[in-house]
């Protein structure tokens, strides 16, 4: 369990909250947007253009690329390594949006999972 996960722990402690309100809870202290995975599609062209290894190692998902970075879901914003890894396969910045681990492990299956 690294430290994303203990910390989703923690806000999900003996007076559980559910995922969401922690998620909220989270992207507030943080000052983040979110995004619901469930309601929301990723950019499958962008994931495509990212090694599976890598999309499995630092549970990313590519929302959709502007003029200036590309906008990516992460349960994980402190995973520097991640972002960096990012910007050199896709050669341009990241932005990182707070999403729910089980809508970034929903995507992740899917993609992995497509023919």
């Amino acid at each position: 369990m690294d430290a994303m996960d203990c910390l989703w722990a923690h806000l999900r402690g003996p007076i559980p909250l559910q995922e969401q309100s922690a998620l909220k809870v989270l992207a507030e202290l943080l000052d983040l947007e979110t995004v619901d995975l469930t309601r929301t599609d990723p950019d499958w062209a962008l994931l495509a253009a990212l090694p599976p290894r890598v999309v499995r190692k630092y549970r990313v998902v590519p929302l959709g690329r502007t003029r200036d970075h590309v906008r990516v879901a992460t349960a994980d914003p402190f995973d520097f390594a991640a972002f960096d890894a990012l910007r050199r396969i896709l050669g341009t910045p990241i932005e990182p949006v707070l999403a729910a681990p089980a809508g970034i492990r929903m995507v992740i299956r899917t993609y992995l999972s497509a023919p």
